[in-house]
């Protein structure tokens, strides 16, 4: 825990201190929409003289606006969102309405920090891990403080890219496997499970190509034999590591039903309008 709060404060000061992505608005907008709409939808396509977003946006089957953005980073942002709807009500503001269009610094100050966290997370488990492999506690420490500041994990760490969390939560399921394997307890084989799953909701369907290696090391890690009992046990323990995972494959699964609505992104229907327009011009 304390090694979790000084790299916490000590990558916060990197910390870019705003939302500095398009990828980061929209994750961010999301978010806000769960936090007071109670839906995980973003801002619909709008553009004037004076203001326009431009994000990568479509209809869903029930005729509202869904990013085509993951939703697990949005929900990340939402304790940000939380504690500057808190400041706000201590101090009487209106949130903006039109969020990205509309905002202020200080929603894009508190959120800015959420990869600051994860980078944290992370250095612990990289910490824990070099632990679990052997290494004193000094050496482990010293790994995995260059791991974070000598590679591009810094970057993540700095700004809105949802790869911090992504690769936060995918090397912690390497880590509980391990742990599982060390203490044969299946309660770190379903955290992993979890792990894996906050990992698919995170980002985008690369998730996929990490279930390669994930799934030869624990082959690797189960030491498995060619004889019945042998198959019949490796598969007890995928089921174990799965009862943690099919909840968030269940949730993304739902989600990208949501949104899948007609295929038709408003940069076509824009497309198709400004056609429509054209014997007018």
């Amino acid at each position: 825990i304390y090694y979790l709060l000084f790299l916490f404060f000590l990558l916060s000061i990197f910390s870019s201190g705003v939302i500095d992505s398009q990828d980061g608005f929209q994750y961010l907008a999301v978010a806000r929409n769960i936090y007071y709409s109670h839906e995980p939808t973003a801002p619909v396509y709008e553009y004037n003289e004076r203001k326009n977003v431009h994000m990568s946006i479509q209809i869903g089957k029930d005729n509202k606006t869904y990013s085509l953005t993951g939703l697990g980073f949005s929900l990340a942002y939402v304790p940000a969102v939380a504690i500057t709807d808190l400041i706000y009500k201590v101090y009487g503001v209106i949130p903006p309405i039109h969020f990205p269009l509309e905002n202020d610094w200080l929603i894009l100050l508190t959120a800015s920090f959420t990869n600051s966290f994860f980078a944290a997370f992370l250095g612990v488990i990289i910490f824990l891990y070099l632990i679990e492999l052997g290494l004193p506690k000094k050496q482990a420490l010293f790994i995995s403080l260059i791991g974070l500041f000598s590679t591009n994990l810094l970057v993540y760490a700095k700004h809105s890219f949802t790869h911090m969390m992504f690769t936060a939560f995918l090397f912690t399921s390497f880590f509980l496997i391990k742990k599982h394997f060390q203490t044969k307890r299946n309660l770190y084989l379903f955290l992993a499970g979890v792990s894996f799953g906050i990992t698919s909701i995170t980002y985008n369907q690369t998730f996929i190509l990490a279930t390669i290696p994930l799934g030869l090391y624990f082959l690797l890690l189960s030491k498995i034999k060619i004889n019945l009992s042998s198959v019949i046990f490796l598969i007890s323990k995928i089921f174990v590591f799965f009862i943690g995972f099919i909840p968030f494959m269940l949730i993304y699964m739902w989600f990208e039903n949501l949104r899948s609505g007609t295929g038709q992104s408003y940069a076509n229907l824009l497309t198709v309008a400004s056609r429509g327009f054209q014997p007018i011009i």
